[in-house]
Parts: C-alpha cells; structure tokens; sequence
C-alpha cells in the first residue's frame, strides 16, 4: 500500500538517471518541463497520487521507519482532520543533531492561532488527507514565501489537525 511519486523539478544532479535505473511498480516520476518550485511541484504530485494520504518530502527530508504508522494511526483516530505531523529532527554532515520545537503531548485542534504567530509544520512532517488536500486546491503556486503557512490557515479554519510527540522526519540543515 505504497506509492512513491518524484516530481523533478528540472533538476541537474543526475536524479534522473538515477530513477531511470529504478524498476519499481511503486515508483512513478513526474519530470517538470521547467523549473517550477515547491508549490507547483508538490501539486502535480497531488494531482498524480492515488492513497488516501499522501506526504510530500523535499531533497533534504528522509522519513524515520515508523513516520507513515504514527502519522497514519493518528489521522484514523482524528477521521476529520485535514493532517497529522510530528517532530522533525535536524542534523548536518558533520554529525550535529537537535530535535525542533515541537509539542510533547498528543493535540488535536485547529491550530489557526499558532499558525497566525509563525508556527507551522513543514510538508515532510505531516500526513495529509489527500482528498481534504485536493478540495482545498493544494498549494497555492502564485506565493514564493509561506506558502505553507497559507495553506495550514486555510485548512485549519474549519478542521481540526492531529499533532504527535514522535519524531517522523531528519532534516539536513546546518546546525549551530
């Protein structure tokens, strides 16, 4: 029950050789004609995915084993939210970690407040209803800046969102 869509935003690091030598049935890759940036590439996933749920990493983003069955038992507890996110933990290459603000407890609520004073989950974090998701019209792609932000506001309005303690992403950053 696992789909893996890559959107190539026009990259230029060999990734589209590298998914060329990639059999799997699983697996399905989007090659953007131009460079188009997050929102765009993020909604043409969207458009192509099929689950329930769906979660968008970026090129700096990897998933700990147990993200897709925190995440989504969260979302089957809360069947009316429009996302379930967790702890992102960042790391660099010279071996730093440190785990990001995040809540301790489980919370379930609209977040619209907390989202107004800069808080926000990033898409690598979370599990989103795909429908839900899709109904709200994605991303919106004319924004360079908060585009995430925009689209928790939006969202949160009038669904509530599940918010776990566990760590579900590492993030390469500098840390310091």
């Amino acid at each position: 029950d696992l789909e893996v869509i890559v959107v190539d935003d026009e990259s230029s690091d060999g990734t589209a050789e590298w998914l060329a030598g990639h059999a799997d049935p699983r697996l399905s890759v989007i090659r953007l004609e131009r460079r188009l940036e997050r929102s765009a590439a993020r909604n043409a996933g969207l458009a192509r995915a099929r689950g329930r749920y769906v979660l968008f990493l970026d090129d700096d983003d990897r998933l700990v084993p147990t993200a897709l069955d925190v995440l989504g038992r969260a979302l089957e507890r809360v069947p009316d939210a429009f996302v379930a996110g967790g702890r992102k933990v960042v790391f660099d290459d010279e071996g730093n970690r440190k785990s990001w603000p995040h809540p301790r407890r489980l919370w379930v609520g609209r977040p619209v407040r907390d989202v107004l004073l800069g808080w926000v989950l990033s898409p690598g974090e979370c599990l989103w209803s795909a429908d839900v998701l899709r109904d709200a019209g994605g991303w919106r792609e004319d924004l360079s800046h908060a585009e995430d932000q925009e689209l928790w506001l939006r969202l949160a309005v009038e669904r509530p969102a599940v918010i776990v303690p566990d760590t579900v992403l590492d993030n390469r950053t500098k840390v310091g």
